[in-house]
């Protein structure tokens, strides 16, 4: 159907069978038959022969040619949204807690690197509570968190292992701490419960790296991942009771299909190094 329209189109502008023949490649007796072919599903007329090569349009064929101009007008209309959502990619925001930014999330990364160009991808960093609220509002696609924590509309599954230690000098009688709802913060205070121990100085900080940045100054303690322990730390280990697992966490009515399937790649990949 569309090869016939075509052709009646050709027609109808040159006004020639002859002339649209030459304008679609073909021959003027193929031209002639897709013309008989769309008179005949219309059952009229569109064409009437004059002396020479020339035809005149009839009133149905003015008819069906507005038509086809506004057809076509919707037509390109259509392809440009088909292109689009070709194109168009997924938002797929990633909430992260602190230590697990610079520790886990590359990690994870890797096995996103085949899904980019399907992908538009967001980082934001949250403390672990914050993530998880930001994941059962399905506010987010993927989450990383430090803790264990429940809700009937969060699947959540352990990503890697990770050994807290204690860092710092404990000469100034300083204690750094990550703010309630961190993960760091739910072991610290186990660990400070656990050992009776009431620091002298409490200072509460929202970001890992200024506690580490603190620490090596020599300027007080605090429990932190040996994953950002560095050389200059003075470090106690504090045994298996302080292994913690990394969660990922997503929403559990996710219903997006390329979701699923990255989220699936990535439990196949576990534990995480």
């Amino acid at each position: 159907m569309f090869t016939l329209l075509e052709t009646f189109n050709a027609v109808y502008e040159t006004q020639s069978f002859t002339k649209a023949a030459e304008h679609l490649f073909v021959s003027q007796p193929t031209v002639t038959m897709r013309v008989k072919k769309l008179e005949a599903e219309f059952q009229t007329p569109l064409f009437e022969r004059r002396s020479g090569q020339d035809v005149l349009p009839t009133n149905a064929a003015k008819i069906l040619y507005d038509q086809l101009n506004a057809m076509k007008i919707n037509w390109e209309k259509i392809k440009a949204e088909v292109m689009h959502e070709k194109h168009k990619r997924l938002p797929f925001k990633i909430v992260t807690s602190n230590s697990t930014a610079t520790s886990i999330l590359p990690k994870l990364l890797q096995h996103l690197l085949p899904y980019l160009p399907k992908l538009k991808i967001s980082i934001e960093m949250h403390n672990s509570a914050s993530a998880f609220a930001l994941i059962a509002n399905h506010d987010a696609q993927l989450g990383i968190i430090e803790r264990p924590l429940s809700d009937p509309l969060v699947n959540s599954f352990v990503l890697a292992k990770d050994q807290l230690v204690l860092a710092g000098d404990p000469s100034q009688g300083v204690f750094f701490i990550r703010e309630i709802g961190s993960g760091v913060n739910y072991y610290t205070q186990q660990y400070l419960r656990n050992h009776a121990i009431k620091p002298d100085h409490i200072i509460t900080v929202n970001n890992n790296d200024i506690i580490i940045a603190q620490l090596r100054a020599g300027l007080g303690q605090s429990v932190i991942s040996d994953k950002f322990v560095t050389s200059d730390m003075a470090v106690r280990d504090l045994g298996p009771d302080f292994v913690r697992d990394f969660y990922g966490i997503m929403y559990a009515q996710e219903k997006d299909p390329l979701i699923l399937e990255i989220v699936d790649h990535i439990r196949q990949a576990l534990p995480l190094p």
